[in-house]
């Protein structure tokens, strides 16, 4: 080296992205897909592939891993409710 010392800056600035660097190695990080509507939509997450439950006494299967309350019919057809207020309505094909 010529005698010169990083500044502390610096050094914090290569920490920064060493750290990131490794992070960026032990999970494989992917850009978010991006949803666009025309009309007002809630996008809703799923934890991993959709998991289905039987609704005992009924013909609908309810969709367990996700906090949203969406039902799919026998033809799979999926309903939600968007909120409290609303009334239960057709929602995309997941």
């Amino acid at each position: 080296m010529t005698g010169r010392s990083l500044t502390a800056p610096v050094l914090v600035l290569l920490v920064l992205l060493l750290v990131a660097i490794i992070a960026g190695s032990a999970h494989a990080q992917t850009a978010p897909r991006i949803f666009f509507a025309e009309a007002p939509a809630l996008l809703v997450q799923i934890a991993g592939e959709p998991v289905y439950r039987h609704i005992e006494g009924t013909t609908l299967d309810r969709l367990v891993n996700t906090q949203a309350v969406i039902v799919r019919d026998r033809a799979d057809i999926h309903y939600s409710t968007m909120s409290a207020a609303s009334s239960v309505r057709p929602c995309p094909r997941l």
